[in-house]
């Protein structure tokens, strides 16, 4: 058995009950695994939620992902958590443009550019001195997704072996065990149509892009 999966489609309950839309594909780039699905929150969910693979039971002909679960099991499932850190290194003058000295009040705490010829002084509130210190630092993001997952979602670049971009990701396909077998693109400006990509073309998934090892014009609409 096929599982098709597209982005934006609707999500049903064992009990018939739809419970939100598809708005990203858990994959393990290594593995080449569908391992999960992250359904966007709609009128039973408040958050979005990750629903393993092993809860889908099949996908319709239109296109509803259907779970094996009901609407009351479905409401517990763990809902997805994402936080970004922007960490600094350090916050010495040695290593940043920025220092922080004693100020009026906890709130205000008194900022000054360390090249500024005499140190000249400038009061900001906490929020905005450490936005300026973490301004050029790496972002870190934190999720309870599996250790390696990649998320793919609509915004997903699809790129030949040339780095030309021929679509972005619309949906994955799997077998029943979670084996990828290949994505959907969708491609055009102004004519929209889908591409199959067989999972024999892809060279890499990451978070940002599919970089295929073929070129766009071998892939079929």
């Amino acid at each position: 058995m096929t599982l098709d999966i597209r982005l934006g489609a609707s999500v049903a309950s064992r009990d018939g009950t739809r419970i939100g839309t598809v708005d990203r594909l858990v994959v393990d780039p290594d593995n080449l695994r569908m391992l999960e699905i992250i359904v966007h929150k709609g009128v039973m969910f408040s958050v979005d939620r990750i629903i393993d693979r092993i809860y889908i039971d099949r996908v319709d002909t239109d296109g509803t992902v259907c779970l094996t679960i009901d609407a009351a099991r479905a409401a517990h499932l763990p809902p997805l958590v994402e936080r970004e850190f922007a960490v600094a290194n350090s916050v010495d003058r040695g290593s940043t443009p920025f220092a922080v000295g004693g100020g009026p009040t906890m709130n205000q705490p008194i900022m000054w550019r360390a090249s500024t010829v005499g140190r000249a002084m400038h009061v900001t509130g906490e929020a905005g001195y450490l936005a300026a210190v973490a301004e050029a630092a790496p972002v870190e993001v934190r999720s309870d997704l599996p250790a390696g997952a990649v998320t793919l979602n609509t915004g997903t670049v699809v790129m030949d072996d040339d780095a030309r971009t021929i679509g972005r990701i619309a949906g994955g396909r799997s077998d029943e065990s979670g084996r990828l077998m290949g994505f959907v693109a969708k491609a055009g400006f102004l004519h929209h149509h889908d591409i199959t990509v067989p999972i024999d073309d892809v060279a890499a998934i990451t978070h940002g892009y599919v970089r295929l090892r073929v070129s766009g014009e071998t892939t079929t609409g």
